[in-house]
């Protein structure tokens, strides 16, 4: 005689039905597809990834504890802040300085717009800290942007700094790091629950924008006075 076991898996909204048939004799021993779905988080999870048509790397509504790959990219302020000051320490440039100058440009004058804009932050689904500021556009995503994009164009076009190795890899290798953590960075906003999608697009818009411009200032003048403060400080920059 079979016994039918009947599993329900939570999923927000909806519910997916699964059968497990097995016999009286044969049950001691064996792990029934409810003994796995209870013990899975993960699967759990992917099941309410897929329920509710979000990327597969957010976390379901009642988990609340965040991966350590997920926890490090909510913490990318800290992080970025401390690699630009070593940088910074370590070079010892204007060009550097003015770069830094304006990632805190770009951020502060992203949060003068979320106040004038004042949209709300999406309801928080994750286990993350929720913000109380407002959301539209993303400050992360338009200061990593303009991180990113600052960095490409500076190893493109402008020259490396004495400090630093005059070689390809330094050209090469710094935007094949920051872009794709830029992007990663972007994209947590949204796994995350800090930010909607259109909160992420502006604020990226937003850091494109802003950095070619910084940019375009640095080469059209402002590149001067870096070389007249390093004549003027030489024990201080370089």
């Amino acid at each position: 005689m079979a016994v039918v076991r009947k599993v329900k898996v939570a999923a927000t909204t909806r519910s997916v039905d699964f059968q497990h048939v097995t016999s009286k004799d044969d049950q001691t021993g064996i792990i029934t597809v409810y003994d796995f779905l209870r013990q899975s988080d993960v699967y759990r999870y992917y099941v309410q990834c897929a329920k509710q048509s979000l990327v597969p790397l957010r976390m379901a509504e009642d988990a609340r504890v965040l991966p350590r790959w997920l926890k490090f990219l909510d913490n990318t302020n800290e992080i970025v802040t401390a690699l630009t000051a070593c940088f910074i320490l370590y070079t010892r440039s204007p060009g550097v300085i003015y770069f830094a100058s304006g990632a805190v440009s770009c951020s502060l004058s992203v949060k003068f717009i979320k106040r004038a804009i004042r949209q709300p932050r999406p309801p928080p689904t994750t286990g993350a800290k929720k913000k109380v500021t407002y959301g539209m556009p993303s400050t992360h995503s338009a200061t990593i942007t303009f991180f990113a994009e600052y960095t490409s164009l500076a190893c493109a076009y402008l020259p490396v700094h004495p400090s630093l190795p005059s070689s390809w890899i330094t050209r090469i290798l710094p935007p094949i790091i920051v872009l794709p953590w830029a992007a990663m960075i972007v994209m947590s906003r949204i796994w995350l629950g800090h930010h909607t999608l259109p909160q992420v697009v502006a604020g990226c818009s937003y850091g494109v924008i802003f950095s070619y411009t910084w940019y375009l200032m640095w080469v059209s003048g402002l590149n001067e006075c870096g070389r007249w403060a390093t004549q003027t400080f030489p024990y201080i920059l370089q």
